[in-house]
């Protein structure tokens, strides 16, 4: 079966380069996505330059590491008590 990126990658990568958060579903398709070889290199540097750019909100890294299993770390961290 062809790997095909998904049709909104260029709208992910464009919402990040305008500032706009990418909701936690957005963050965990693209990592898998490019985990499993359907993003190419080129097009992930180019949101990574984006997000180096613009940053990253705070819901936004809670996300990314609630994907990556880590939330209940950085949530004490970040979120006020």
């Amino acid at each position: 079966m062809k790997k095909t990126k998904p049709a909104n990658l260029l709208d992910l990568i464009a919402k990040k380069k305008n500032g706009i958060p990418l909701t936690l579903n957005e963050i965990n398709s693209l990592v898998s996505d490019y985990t499993l070889g359907i993003i190419p290199d080129y097009q992930m540097a180019s949101f990574l330059m984006a997000v180096y750019f613009r940053g990253m909100d705070d819901i936004e890294i809670l996300n990314y590491n609630e994907f990556r299993g880590c939330h209940k770390i950085l949530k004490d961290e970040i979120s006020p008590s």
